[in-house]
């Protein structure tokens, strides 16, 4: 869960670091929240919590033990919920950073495309 919460909370720091505009934040947190529910409503073990994938290899506790604790007053698992915000924030990470590359590349078309019979 801490490894979860934490890259939920770099995410504004990235955003601030990368692109710093609200059109950009709004439209990534869209874009996670969106994923994440879509995700979660069609299969949530599709994709592992980061503690989960590391349990399989030695490296963490497989979270055999708290993966059954309920959270959120009895709404969800905890497993659920670590799923849920890893895949929220790498929808997020990637959104902001596609999209910021993007941007750099359609500006960058248009410019040469503005001043390309000088060059």
């Amino acid at each position: 869960m801490q490894v979860s919460l934490t890259l939920g909370l770099v995410n504004p720091f990235l955003w601030w670091l990368i692109d710093r505009s609200v059109s950009g934040f709004l439209l990534s947190s869209a874009v996670g929240l969106a994923g994440s529910a879509l995700l979660m409503g069609i299969s949530p073990g599709m994709v592992p919590a980061p503690a989960h994938t590391l349990g399989q290899y030695g490296n963490a506790s497989s979270g055999t033990g708290d993966a059954g604790h309920l959270v959120l007053g009895g709404l969800a698992r905890q497993d659920t919920v670590e799923t849920a915000i890893w895949v929220l924030s790498v929808l997020f990470c990637s959104c902001l950073c596609f999209g910021n590359i993007g941007r750099r590349l359609a500006l960058g078309a248009s410019a040469r495309g503005r001043w390309g019979h000088l060059g």
